[in-house]
């Protein structure tokens, strides 16, 4: 009930509560149309920032997803929050930028999709996930949003490892 007043303290759900798709829900992270609009081949916006749904991160990414939803201009389109989605990893450090992982089939270790080639949830390594929505993105007329950080110690708005992983997929998506 708190995540309804206030979304950003998902971020403190133990157990895998923070990424519970009826957690998301009630925070309004989750988009209920997220199906509907995908079979309509609405344009996909695909999101790259750092991850908010963990204790020790800060919940800017999840500001940024929530306002996104409240402008009317996204509400025709699909918008991948990839934090809203739980997804494993072939990297044992996760965002270990020297990693091979490149999300494709020949260079993931769990490139697991569907016969119906959609990333299974939970099984599929996330760089494959993004690879997926960045390639859904293209073929819709989408585009990635890409959020950068103030970082209090650089003096900068600086990504994390894993945003410049999802810029070099952006670039190999095109």
């Amino acid at each position: 009930a708190s995540v309804k007043q206030q979304p950003t303290a998902l971020k403190f759900a133990l157990n895998g509560m923070n990424q519970d798709r009826d957690c998301l829900k009630a925070a309004g992270l989750f988009d209920e149309k997220y199906d509907t609009l995908a079979s309509n081949n609405a344009a996909r916006i695909v999101l790259s920032t750092k991850f908010s749904l963990g204790e020790k991160t800060t919940a800017y990414a999840t500001e940024v997803a929530l306002q996104m939803k409240a402008k009317s201009f996204f509400e025709a389109k699909v918008v991948y929050s990839p934090n809203v989605w739980d997804k494993s990893t072939c990297d044992p450090k996760w965002t270990n930028i020297d990693h091979p992982c490149q999300g494709t089939p020949v260079t993931c270790g769990k490139h697991i999709f569907s016969k119906d080639n959609v990333p299974i949830e939970h099984k599929c390594c996330w760089r494959s996930s993004f690879h997926y929505q960045l390639t859904k993105a293209k073929k819709t007329g989408g585009f990635m949003v890409q959020v950068a950080e103030f970082d209090d110690i650089a003096q900068d708005h600086v990504l994390g490892n894993g945003q410049q992983i999802e810029t070099e997929l952006a670039e190999q998506v095109g």
